[in-house]
């Protein structure tokens, strides 16, 4: 885990990160609800509301899939019937490029959003949305601050009171930068002294002598063993 002055500092900017972007509004903030979230799949439903929690976008996208899966139904309650007056990616594409141009995106699990619309994009042939996106999960996992060793980072969390539908984590998203915005700064301790180079080196030949010597007195030890008595 960081030092808890490195922890402050990441803390500290997480949190101004978010008060400025809440102050200056020039964001929007993303959800999709997807067919599943294998390589195959693809953005069925996708929404978009403003730093105030108005709607900009809301639709359900048809899907070049036969079917959905019933796992992934029980989710987000959308089915293939649902979709049948829906309007096609292609056109709801140039509405999100719209919305978001020149605008940060918020997005929670930005990494799972962007892969979905990218393979979206494939599956309908048009080319990819530059978004600039911003992973509030990775932003609330920080506030949180449950250290995963294994990954050697903060550990993800799951979005605060989402729905499963697009608008409704939307909302849920914003409030999670709201909880981030209303945190309080961290008091920044000392950092801790670090060794300079020389004593660095220093340090390590003494480690290495050490070594040495141990493996000296071994082999001395042995080979008084290895004589023959008299």
């Amino acid at each position: 885990m960081p030092s808890p002055y490195n922890v402050a500092l990441e803390r500290n900017s997480v949190i101004e990160r978010v008060r400025e972007a809440l102050e200056l509004k020039d964001f929007v903030i993303l959800d999709t609800e997807t067919t599943g979230l294998e390589r195959n799949d693809e953005i069925i439903q996708i929404g978009i509301i403003d730093p105030d929690g108005n709607t900009l976008l809301d639709t359900l996208i048809q899907t070049t899939r036969k079917s959905i899966p019933s796992a992934s139904t029980a989710i987000h309650g959308i089915t293939k019937k649902d979709l049948k007056d829906a309007p096609r990616w292609v056109h709801i594409r140039k509405k999100v490029e719209s919305i978001c141009e020149g605008k940060r995106v918020f997005i929670y699990n930005a990494d799972f959003d962007t892969r979905l619309i990218n393979q979206t994009c494939d599956n309908h042939s048009v080319p990819y949305l530059k978004l600039n996106t911003v992973c509030v999960m990775k932003l609330w996992s920080c506030i949180v601050g449950e250290w995963n060793d294994s990954k050697g980072n903060w550990k993800w969390q799951r979005l605060p009171d989402g729905d499963h539908s697009a608008i409704g984590d939307c909302i849920a998203t914003l409030k999670v930068l709201h909880r981030i915005g209303s945190t309080e700064l961290m008091p920044v301790p000392e950092p801790e002294p670090t060794e300079s180079p020389e004593v660095e080196n220093l340090r390590s030949t003494l480690q290495i002598t050490g070594i040495l010597i141990a493996i000296f007195i071994i082999l001395s030890a042995l080979s008084q063993c290895a004589k023959p008595t008299p």
